[in-house]
């Protein structure tokens, strides 16, 4: 299987000081597997992890793949002749991962942001009910 050394060679271009020119120049070839393969593939993971965390890092890479996983989601739309609804789907869902990883950090999934939120949510709830107990104790 190729799946460990694709792994090793996206880990070590990832381990690199600086994003060269290597992944833009192959961000074309990335982007077509990441939409063309199916999407249980290992492999198709594995590149769209990579993907998501190059564009943590690098903006310009980040808007370049969203244009690529745009134009694909425009070939697949629902109005066009021999549109997969799959490749659509899946194409607004990087699309959103691009933005994600961009502007928040590819580490923050959506239900790891909801778990924070009811987190954050339980804790002032306790919080406000503490100051309550303890204002209803004063003025008693």
């Amino acid at each position: 299987s190729f799946l460990p050394v694709l792994g090793q060679q996206l880990t070590r271009l990832l381990q690199a000081e600086v994003l060269d020119g290597r992944v833009e120049f192959f961000l074309p070839q990335i982007a077509h597997l990441i939409v063309a393969l199916p999407a249980s593939s290992p492999a198709a993971v594995l590149l769209e992890r990579f993907a998501l965390l190059v564009c943590e890092r690098n903006v310009h890479i980040a808007l370049t793949l969203s244009w690529m996983i745009y134009a694909s989601l425009e070939d697949h739309a629902p109005n066009q002749p021999g549109a997969d609804a799959g490749v659509y789907a899946r194409c607004a869902r990087l699309l959103a991962h691009i933005e994600q990883s961009a502007v928040y950090g590819a580490r923050l999934s959506y239900t790891t942001r909801r778990e924070a939120v009811r987190k954050n949510i339980g804790r002032v709830a306790r919080a406000v009910a503490g100051y309550a107990t303890a204002a209803a104790a004063v003025s008693t």
